[in-house]
């Protein structure tokens, strides 16, 4: 078992303090002791009852300012590269990923090329390992595809700097079908070793790893941090947190959209992930290892955590309300036992009734399967949006099947945020002729 004690060592690599003088070892001792303190005490401007984010008064539609720089969010967003998924690509880096301290985009090695005629689509694929290129279902050793360097070269050369290859990633997105060649698992774990043996895991305190649908508000949980009190340097795991997995071979798993982790659960991981031999016909979830798997990634990784008795944490208000809705958020607002609906029932199997949805400091929204969502929430929330946004009429779909509730909802998001009051409507219910103010 990975230790305590054995993870501080990692995190710290500190020199050994005999090396050194005895006044200059007690001098060290001390410092070590107060930086200690105050990683594990941190202080707090936020221990309020309500936010203080201040927009700067020079623009009606700058997002909140938050005020603290030790809690640093490492956003990690596992991703398919090809030209189907490129408006999905700028929405984010337009929307919630501008506010991470940093966001990377991981993919595996084999990327796909579009053709304008067919609707930039897929029509090919190249692999940045073979240096192969081909039709779109070209697969190692089919005989399909030939070996052009310069063309993979020029094809590795657009990718921007956000963009970390995977390349040892073993199971290639493109030759079956899509659930099953997700490998959504394997694309996890190896992040996580990238991002420590690239020393990225000084660069932030806080890693979370975000699906592509999802909508992420880093300054809300910056603030859920400070408020509830969080360190660093202890083990956390937290996010939308689901019950019906909690048995006794198994554990409660944070959901898969918006997943949170201390920086001493993300180095322990990543150790552990090091000793991972490739089992690439392994579909098994039930213990830590490397498998093949389209679903089911979150048992696994509650499975690997147990290790360090490491357990699932929901991420409440004060209230109980959740702060990550796995759902599309105007569907979600509506959801209750009551009404709710078979595929969901999962959800609700022995969840606490005091947790309900939805906090109005909320961490992450789920379900914008639709790029145009992420726009049209950093719309009704921000107020600012780039200018070529045009909203379609399936804009509507996220208001859900009650629209004034979900655009009550938003309104007191801004309030509870600090957003100064709109001049402008959101684009989606201007050109819908949906309510268009705040109360």
């Amino acid at each position: 078992m990975f230790s305590r004690s054995s993870a501080a060592a990692v995190w710290k690599n500190s020199r050994d303090i005999t090396e050194i003088p005895r006044w200059r070892a007690g001098v060290v001792s001390a410092l070590l002791t107060t930086l200690i303190y105050f990683l594990r005490h941190p202080f707090s401007p936020h221990n309020m009852s309500k936010t203080t984010f201040t927009a700067p008064m020079s623009s009606p539609f700058s997002p909140p300012v938050t005020n603290s720089t030790k809690d640093r969010v490492y956003c990690m967003v596992p991703f398919i590269w090809r030209p189907e998924n490129m408006k999905t690509y700028h929405a984010i880096r337009d929307t919630w990923g501008k506010r991470c301290d940093i966001i990377k985009f991981f993919i595996d090695p084999i990327i796909g090329i579009g053709d304008e005629k067919n609707g930039n689509v897929s029509v090919g694929v190249v692999n940045l390992i073979s240096n192969v290129t081909g039709p779109f279902n070209t697969t190692e050793g089919s005989g399909v595809g030939v070996v052009d360097t310069k063309k993979v070269e020029a094809v590795e050369a657009t990718l921007p700097d956000d963009v970390v290859v995977l390349r040892d990633v073993l199971r290639p997105w493109h030759e079956c079908g899509m659930e099953d060649c997700r490998n959504i698992w394997e694309k996890i774990w190896r992040s996580i070793l990238w991002v420590f043996s690239h020393g990225d895991s000084q660069l932030a305190e806080w890693f979370v790893k975000v699906d592509s649908d999802s909508y992420l508000f880093p300054e809300n949980l910056k603030h859920y941090i400070n408020e509830k009190g969080l360190a660093p340097t202890d083990h956390h795991y937290f996010g939308h947190k689901l019950w019906h997995t909690d048995r006794p071979r198994q554990a409660p798993i944070i959901a898969g959209c918006t997943v949170v982790l201390s920086r001493l659960t993300m180095m322990s991981l990543a150790v552990t992930f090091r000793s991972f031999i490739p089992q690439p016909a392994n579909k098994q979830i039930q213990s830590c290892n490397d498998a093949h798997l389209g679903q089911g990634e979150e048992i696994v990784f509650a499975v690997c955590l147990k290790q360090f008795n490491v357990s699932a944490e929901p991420a409440l208000d004060s209230n109980g309300k959740e702060l990550v809705s796995i759902f599309n958020i105007g569907e979600a607002l509506g959801m209750t036992p009551s009404n709710v609906i078979p595929v969901q029932r999962y959800f609700w199997k022995k969840k606490p009734a005091t947790q309900t949805c939805c906090g109005n400091l909320p961490i992450a929204f789920h379900g914008s399967k639709d790029p145009q969502f992420l726009y049209q929430i950093e719309d009704e929330i921000y107020g600012a949006v780039d200018s070529s946004y045009t909203p379609t009429i399936d804009c509507l779909k996220l208001y859900g099947n009650e629209p004034n509730r979900t655009i009550r909802y938003f309104e007191e998001v801004r309030s509870e945020m600090n957003m100064q009051r709109r001049i402008f409507p959101p684009a989606c219910r201007k050109r819908f002729s949906f309510p268009s103010h705040d109360p």
